[in-house]
């Protein structure tokens, strides 16, 4: 049962990503700031084997994560920073390639994006809903619906009430409505130095910046 087991002591999948991004974070601040591109292409793929199953509403992101995943890998050295492969994507005139590397570093932002404004809005919540569809619908409103079609944005309207609620989703992480605080606030604070230091490189350059207003 997931309450059974103090909240230091759990070492779940949700627990696994959070110390992969933890690390990631750490090296952001640490005298060398520059993440490997594939430490962080294998730290996205454990969104994939941490028990988010938010259905068909968001059946896009698991799209866009793994194709963006493996993207990543195969233009990546082992030893690349995402840094690099950026200047090299620029270096090459491929920038604005779709399964390029750094069309598929900015989409997989986005997904780390998505889940750090839904753990957000879970954390924010006062009211004690079992309900995700409020939170789930915010971060969507804010990370993909721009560059969506209205089709899209309608049925993600209309699936994200089909959700599990929170009861459940807590119970398929193996942690429970205290327990889950712990992880849930150590990876909004770790995938926003990631991200912001992501969304940096590409800000660096006039052709990468551009990407962050394209989907």
């Amino acid at each position: 049962m997931a309450g059974s087991s103090s909240s230091g002591k759990r070492n779940n999948n949700l627990r696994k990503l959070v110390g992969a991004f933890e690390e990631l974070a750490g090296t952001v601040n640490s005298a060398d700031p520059h993440i490997k591109a594939i430490q962080f292409a294998h730290a996205c793929r454990l969104f994939a084997t941490s028990n988010f199953n938010f259905g068909v509403a968001f059946m896009f992101a698991d799209v866009e994560l793994l194709n963006k995943v493996d993207n990543v890998e195969k233009a990546a050295q082992a030893g690349e920073t995402i840094k690099r492969l950026v200047e090299l994507d620029v270096e090459q005139g491929s920038v604005k390639v779709n399964s390029g590397p750094s069309r598929s570093l900015n989409r997989l932002k986005r997904v780390v994006d998505l889940a750090r404004i839904f753990f957000e809005q879970v954390l924010e919540d006062d009211e004690g809903s079992d309900s995700i569809a409020e939170p789930i619908g915010k971060a969507y409103d804010q990370v993909f619906a721009p560059y969506h079609g209205p089709t899209v944005r309608e049925a993600v309207a209309v699936a994200k009430y089909f959700l599990p609620n929170k009861s459940s989703l807590w119970n398929m992480l193996d942690e429970d409505d205290e327990s889950i605080k712990e992880p849930l606030e150590k990876f909004v604070a770790a995938s926003k130095v990631v991200t912001q230091y992501i969304e940096s490189i590409f800000l660096s350059n006039e052709e990468t910046a551009e990407l962050l207003r394209l989907i």
